[in-house]
């Protein structure tokens, strides 16, 4: 009888990450590829994208085929139906069963806790998802960089680079992050910036890279990126709030994304203004990755019980990737 294979994806805006375990929850393989987010990158390219990491499993393991695949994408907002799937994986991905989903839902799956809970994602871009007691879930935010995604790498970024060009003009507070961005875009005077940015058109992706600096500029002290961090918390903690509020209050907050992973004062400021609605609340960085909750989905989907020895070896077996 021929081993059967189960893949988990995270699809996130800036990078897909993949990882394949055998029926026993045993992780044979991990692969990171670009983005899969037809939103960001386009549709053919999402696709092609998504073609590169799944032969580069398949030739790795040495198979052709999978028992189940869970792929969490954020460009949606919930499932999609069997046609979207079709039409993105058609030719791609060799599976018996596919679930495409928002990569919100896989990292609630990810998050492991039964009864009411929300996740907070802030990365490239940032949402929520939640649970009611119900098993009812929604959603906020998302609207993506145009329209939203307060409290991302891109909205911090983008902020932190036109506060930086305002302390320039003299038509804002002087900043640190001034020549942060000099040293970002690698040019000598701001001027230079047009050329950078407008030709060709910087992706999102990169000019999200520039939140680091605004982090640091922050815990260096420098008040105009301390303050922008306060206000893009504000912003995204609001979109928690009335999330929460839909369904039932404090409940656990789970919070996932590089933002918040490597943003100290974000998630403190973030947690802060939580707590003026909620006092009680608890918020906690997730320590399984939306990647895993996929995987645990893809077993689900398959009929296979997800007992605690089955998640334990799955994490157990999946540390030696990172």
């Amino acid at each position: 009888m021929s081993e059967s294979f189960f893949l988990g994806v995270d699809g996130g805006g800036s990078k897909t990450i993949a990882v394949v375990s055998d029926e026993n929850g045993r992780v044979c393989a991990h692969e990171v590829g670009e983005s899969i987010n037809f939103y960001s990158v386009g549709y053919e390219r999402a696709q092609q994208n998504m073609a590169q990491l799944v032969r580069t499993i398949e030739t790795k393991l040495g198979i052709s085929e999978f028992e189940s695949a869970a792929v969490g994408v954020s460009a949606l907002f919930g499932r999609a139906d069997e046609y979207d799937v079709k039409r993105f994986f058609g030719g791609i991905l060799r599976s018996k069963r596919i679930i495409m989903d928002s990569d919100l839902f896989i990292a609630l799956e990810a998050m492991d806790m039964p009864g009411a809970c929300a996740v907070a994602i802030s990365g490239t871009g940032s949402m929520i998802i939640a649970r009611d007691m119900f098993g009812k879930i929604s959603t906020k935010g998302g609207w993506g960089y145009i329209l939203g995604d307060e409290g991302s790498g891109y909205s911090i970024a983008i902020s932190g680079i036109k506060a930086a060009i305002r302390g320039f003009d003299g038509a804002g507070k002087k900043t640190v992050l001034s020549d942060l961005l000099l040293d970002f875009a690698e040019i000598d005077t701001l001027p230079k910036i047009l050329d950078v940015f407008y030709d060709p058109p910087m992706e999102r992706q990169k000019i999200a890279a520039f939140a680091r600096h605004v982090y640091l500029a922050a815990k260096n002290g420098d008040e105009v990126a301390q303050k922008l961090t306060r206000d893009e918390a504000k912003l995204f903690a609001g979109t928690c709030i009335a999330q929460l509020s839909e369904i039932g209050g404090t409940v656990p907050v789970g919070v996932y994304g590089g933002v918040f992973e490597n943003n100290e004062m974000f998630l403190e400021e973030f947690e802060k203004f939580l707590r003026l609605s909620y006092k009680d609340i608890e918020v906690f960085l997730l320590t399984t990755p939306p990647q895993v909750g996929a995987l645990y989905t893809a077993y689900r989907e398959s009929g296979i019980q997800l007992t605690d020895a089955l998640k334990s070896n799955i994490r157990k077996t999946y540390t030696k990737f990172n």
